[in-house]
């Protein structure tokens, strides 16, 4: 029997749409019947698309709850905290408790980073980025730290987490901060298995908005990326996902590439150098 069908409670990120929305409608198609699904937004009608996707597709009874929330508000993230983890179902109801954490922004990438000079600009970005990750973390562990159940914490991780590209300033800087994050969780917690999963590069909402950076060489990538046999659809990157949980073959705080799992080639040199050659 597969690890994941089992009665599991999970929670999901940015679940309105593109990867998030793919995770939660692929998640709910492997758990066993009364798994608890939450998933949260800042997106209401995206949330209750996907809910209602789910409830089409699979047959099994599942308690899926839409928690629409602006995460860049920290008063959203505490009632978010307290709705899940503190008023949420009782743990001995599962077996496996999942943590997805997928939401996150861009930050203005209209602007260069000397062009930063505005804290309330910078604030603004990481209430979601860092805090919700972390707060949420945390509230997670506390939850299940008494309880003999499987726990996995999934970070969806991006190449920008290591390679700089101009205007994405902000973006980098978080994604690096919570891949770090994440692989500090694994080493304070033995018994938990945490995975830092880059998604690839996918066509999504996201990904799209790069063509409003500033910088003409980082739209000239995002227009070459797009015509690559290795760009490909949320579904596709999140069965990925599924099936390397279901592997359990990674060792926890490390990162796995759904590239590597699906046996797709992948070159990214051309978009990691400093000067953009495609040809």
């Amino acid at each position: 029997m597969s690890i994941l069908n089992v009665q599991t409670m999970a929670i999901i990120t940015g679940a309105s749409r593109g990867i998030g929305r793919a995770i939660a409608i692929s998640l709910a198609k492997r758990v066993s019947a009364n798994s608890c699904l939450y998933l949260t937004a800042d997106d209401e009608e995206g949330l209750k698309e996907t809910a209602n996707i789910i409830k089409r597709n699979v047959s099994k009874t599942i308690r899926l709850t839409c928690i629409p929330a602006d995460l860049d508000d920290e008063k959203n993230l505490e009632k978010l905290g307290e709705l899940v983890f503190d008023k949420g179902e009782p743990t001995s109801n599962f077996s496996h408790a999942i943590f997805i954490n997928n939401a996150a922004s861009k930050g203005p990438i209209e602007k260069y980073t000397r062009q930063l000079g505005d804290i309330e600009l910078i604030k603004k970005h990481y209430p979601l980025n860092l805090t919700t990750p972390v707060f949420l973390t945390s509230k997670f562990l506390q939850k299940f730290e008494k309880d003999n159940i499987r726990k996995t914490i999934i970070n969806c991780t991006t190449p920008a987490s290591k390679d700089p590209q101009h205007t994405l300033h902000l973006y980098c800087m978080g994604k690096a901060g919570c891949d770090m994050f994440f692989r500090v969780v694994a080493l304070e917690e033995p018994n938990l298995r945490v995975l830092l999963y880059d998604t690839g590069i996918v066509d999504t909402v996201m990904f799209r908005g790069l063509e409003n950076s500033a910088e003409a060489s980082l739209r000239a990538k995002m227009k070459y990326l797009t015509e690559q046999s290795f760009f490909i659809k949320p579904e596709q990157s999140a069965e990925a996902l599924l099936k390397t949980l279901e592997d359990d073959n990674f060792e926890s705080g490390a990162t796995v590439c759904c590239y590597d799992v699906m046996g797709i080639n992948y070159d990214l040199s051309p978009v990691t150098q400093k000067t953009f050659s495609p040809h």
